[in-house]
C-alpha cells in the first residue's frame, strides 16, 4: 500500500468571501470615483454657463451706458418684481425671482436699435422696430438687477447683477446666523414665496446653494462694477 496525497484545487469558502468583499470594494471605489467626476463635469458646465450669462449681461449694460447721452430712467413694481431700465436708447425688461424655462417670456431681455413709437411690453421708452435679446438661459434667475446713478454730472453708474442656476429654489439658501461665515449653518428655501420673502426683507444678505446637494444643479454668479458714459468727453 502506498500513501497517495490528494491535491485539492480550488478556492476555499472563507477564500471566495474575502475576494468577493475586495471586488466589491473596488467596484464602490469605481462608482463613487465616476459620480465625482461628473458632478464636478456639470458643475463646472453649471458655473461657466452663468458666469458667461453674467459677463454677458455686463458687458451689455455696460456698453449701453458708455455710448448713451447720460439719459436714465429706472422703473421697478415691488407687488409684481417687475421693472425695466432705460439707458440712452436701449432698454431692459426684467423680472425678478422667475425661473427661465424657454417659454415666449424671459426674465431679462435687452431692446435696441428702436426709432418711432412705444415698445408694446412695458411703454417706457421711445422704441419700436426693435431687436430683442434674450440674456437669460434655461434655469436661471434674476435674484437682484439694479442700475444705479451715482453721479448725475459725471454721467456715473453703478451696475449691481445677481444671477441664480437652479431648476428648484430648495437648492438655495441662506445663512440662519448672519455673522458666520461658513456655509454650515445654511437653511434651504422651502418655495420661491419662501426666497422671495428672505431677498426682499434681507437685500444685503447672500444667497448661496445649500451644500451636500447635488451642486452641479446650482449656481450662484454676483457681479457688480461702476461705469461712466462717454458723454462726458464732448461736454
Amino acid at each position: 500500500m502506498y500513501n497517495q496525497k490528494i491535491e485539492k484545487n480550488g478556492f476555499t469558502i472563507i477564500e471566495l468571501m474575502i475576494a468577493t468583499a475586495v471586488f466589491s470594494l473596488a467596484l464602490l471605489i469605481l462608482a463613487v470615483s465616476l459620480l465625482t467626476i461628473n458632478h464636478q463635469y456639470f458643475k463646472g458646465i453649471s458655473q461657466g454657463n452663468v458666469q458667461t450669462a453674467s459677463s454677458n449681461i455686463l458687458n451689455n449694460i455696460t456698453s449701453a451706458v458708455e455710448f448713451s447721452n447720460g439719459s436714465y430712467q429706472p422703473s421697478y413694481n415691488p407687488s409684481n418684481h417687475q421693472g425695466y431700465f432705460c439707458v440712452g436708447h436701449t432698454e431692459f425688461l426684467y423680472q425678478l425671482y422667475q425661473i427661465d424655462n424657454n417659454l415666449n417670456f424671459n426674465p431679462l431681455t435687452e431692446i435696441n436699435n428702436c426709432l418711432g413709437s412705444t415698445s408694446k411690453l412695458s411703454n417706457p421708452c421711445p422704441v419700436s422696430n426693435c431687436q430683442y435679446s434674450d440674456l437669460l438661459g434655461n434655469n436661471m434667475q434674476l435674484l437682484s438687477f439694479q442700475i444705479t446713478q451715482i453721479d448725475s454730472r459725471l454721467h456715473l453708474f453703478k451696475i449691481q447683477l445677481n444671477i441664480a442656476f437652479s431648476a428648484n429654489d430648495s437648492l438655495m439658501c441662506s445663512l440662519i446666523n448672519t455673522t458666520s461665515a461658513t456655509q454650515s449653518n445654511c437653511q434651504p428655501f422651502k418655495n420661491s414665496s419662501a426666497l422671495i420673502n428672505y431677498i426682499v426683507d434681507n437685500p444685503k444678505n447672500k444667497i448661496f446653494c445649500v451644500p451636500n446637494n447635488p451642486v452641479e444643479f446650482c449656481s450662484i454668479q454676483r457681479l457688480s462694477t461702476v461705469v461712466s458714459s462717454r458723454y462726458n468727453n464732448y461736454e
